[in-house]
């Protein structure tokens, strides 16, 4: 359980994971990113510190079932859910809630996800991706959390393959108890992807001023990339039934 700061200096990024500095940093305007995986301490740092509105904060600690984007003028309010699957049987989705400001960034998610350690260990290798500004450093995190998406569609794809032949070569019980679980698994993604859509449409439009239009092609780009997750679990749909 950790909270991680990561904060752009003239001389790279440097990494610390010491709350204290979140007056300094502020004072400063300095630009930086804090991910937590814990709620220990930084609720009251969101309240007090970040002055985030109360509502904001406690959803921020609770789950969500649906994506979804709230502007609250000084900085948007985006939850989106990333996924892990280790069958096609069993998918589970991860949020994430990111808080994007002029200055700062602040991720809070299940200590599971592992987009945001990838997109920390960029960062270290190119600071300059964070001095572009808060909307390329929520750029990142929404693009690895996406790309985990395309790995699990493929894995549908032969599932639903080796499922259907069952049908046709070995017609036993378990071969219905197996589509029944691959109906629920592909109407979860099928709703998580709906309603994601939607949110990553809406930053790819320019209809937030804090994403930059210089950022809006990125953006643009990921949305491209879930919808073509979001018709593919549409497609799949109804392969079960029919088998």
């Amino acid at each position: 359980m950790t909270v991680t700061l990561c904060i752009a200096t003239p001389h790279g990024v440097r990494v610390s994971a010491d709350l204290g500095e979140i007056p300094a940093l502020l004072e400063s305007k300095a630009r930086f990113w804090i991910d937590a995986d814990t709620d220990a301490d930084i609720r009251k740092h969101l309240l007090e510190l970040f002055k985030l509105h109360p509502m904001a904060v406690e959803d921020i600690f609770q789950d969500r079932l649906t994506p979804k984007i709230e502007d609250y003028g000084d900085y948007l309010y985006v939850v989106i859910h990333g996924i892990t699957c280790d069958d096609p049987e069993n998918i589970r989705t991860v949020e994430l809630d990111l808080i994007i400001t002029e200055n700062w960034v602040f991720t809070h998610h299940h200590p599971d996800m592992e987009a945001t350690k990838h997109v920390l260990d960029e960062f270290k290798r190119n600071p300059r991706m964070m001095e572009k500004g808060t909307g390329f450093i929520a750029h990142a995190i929404l693009d690895h959390v996406v790309d985990y998406y395309l790995p699990v569609i493929d894995a549908f794809d032969r599932y639903i393959d080796e499922v259907e032949a069952a049908v046709i070569d070995n017609p036993q019980r378990d071969v219905l108890e197996r589509i029944f679980r691959l109906k629920r698994s592909l109407q979860r993604l099928r709703r998580t992807a709906m309603h994601q859509r939607e949110v990553l449409q809406r930053l790819s439009r320019g209809e937030f001023e804090l994403i930059p239009d210089k950022a809006l092609p990125f953006y643009r780009d990921i949305h491209d990339h879930f919808v073509r997750v979001s018709d593919l679990a549409e497609g799949y749909r109804e392969i079960p039934s029919g088998a």
